[in-house]
């Protein structure tokens, strides 16, 4: 008896609705229910997000995405 697993692609709802950067990387900002900041991050060709954090306030989040867009350039080079 031969057994199949099936694949099942947890993130594609949200790399579809995340917004592609001219660098390439696809960003996705949200909120929690209680009011956390939240930021997936995926690579170009990625299925998983590199990044899946929860953050104090923006200034945090938008520190975070610039210093992940950095590192992501300074790998391409």
């Amino acid at each position: 008896m031969k057994t199949t697993t099936m694949k099942y692609d947890l993130f594609a709802r949200q790399r579809e609705s995340a917004i592609v950067l001219p660098c390439g990387l696809k960003v996705l900002k949200g909120e929690t229910l209680n009011g956390k900041l939240t930021m997936m991050i995926f690579l170009p060709k990625a299925f998983k997000p590199f990044a899946n954090y929860s953050f104090r306030n923006e200034e945090h989040r938008e520190e975070y995405l610039q210093k992940a867009i950095t590192n992501f350039n300074h790998h391409q080079e």
